[in-house]
């Protein structure tokens, strides 16, 4: 293999484990973004319960402060009925109470009916609570590990763009920019063995005087169906 068809493939090796490592760190983020996503929705469902809870409380005292002032209302009139002398004053009197013992009796119903729905939400909330906590708690264990593995990948890519910018230095820029192209054009693989006249990129069959010149190493040679450089390795050069 010549020294500058060597040089593509470990450039090419190089891009490869570049990209790999980049999917990796991508699914790495994508699965905190997630989680962090998760944990939020739950922090604002957590959120809404809890100021529903307290806006039921505060809705419960409210009614509970009216209870009050109409129990009060109706002993003072309850102790003015010995004192009213006229029928029709007594009757409209005794309407007036019953009236407000009659809402009384609903807003103790509603009260009734808000402490059921704050013990009830107190209990989801305490749910949640527990999930949230357990769910953040292993996710920042998760986290600081994963936030880890993404270090050590963007060095192992610093490290490798060293070793690239040093094998760029050993190619034209017209076969720098060839690589790239097919690279584009191709899914990332501008270099593809050949092996028994089939291009393994394409997986088409070679024209034997194409294979030839691939064998000879002498000059780069491309696949004619997908433009792939083409390499033998040295094994399939001495069975040749």
């Amino acid at each position: 293999m010549n020294a500058q068809l060597r040089s593509l493939k470990e450039l090419q090796d190089i891009d490869i484990v570049w990209s790999d490592v980049n999917k990796e760190i991508n699914n790495i983020n994508a699965k905190i973004d997630g989680k962090a996503r998760e944990l939020e929705e739950t922090r604002q469902r957590i959120e809404i319960l809890s100021n529903s809870i307290k806006e039921k409380d505060l809705r419960k005292k409210i009614v509970e402060g009216e209870i009050r002032t109409d129990d009060e209302v109706v002993k003072r009139w309850e102790g003015r009925l010995k004192e009213i002398k006229s029928s029709r004053e007594y009757q409209a009197l005794m309407r007036e109470i019953s009236l407000t013992k009659k809402d009384i009796s609903e807003k103790e119903d509603i009260v009734l009916q808000l402490i059921e729905e704050i013990e009830k939400g107190d209990a989801e909330l305490k749910t949640l609570q527990e999930d949230y906590d357990n769910s953040f708690k292993i996710w920042n264990s998760e986290n600081t590990g994963l936030i880890e593995k993404i270090e050590e990948l963007r060095n192992k890519i610093k490290n490798n763009d060293s070793k690239r910018s040093e094998i760029l230095k050993t190619l034209s820029g017209s076969l720098i920019q060839k690589y790239e192209r097919i690279r584009i054009q191709r899914d990332g693989i501008a270099i593809a063995e050949a092996k028994n006249y089939v291009c393994c990129g394409c997986n088409m069959n070679i024209p034997p005087q194409i294979y030839n010149q691939v064998l000879k190493r002498e000059n780069i040679v491309s696949c004619p169906h997908c433009q792939r450089i083409l390499y033998v390795p040295e094994e399939e050069k001495m069975n040749a």
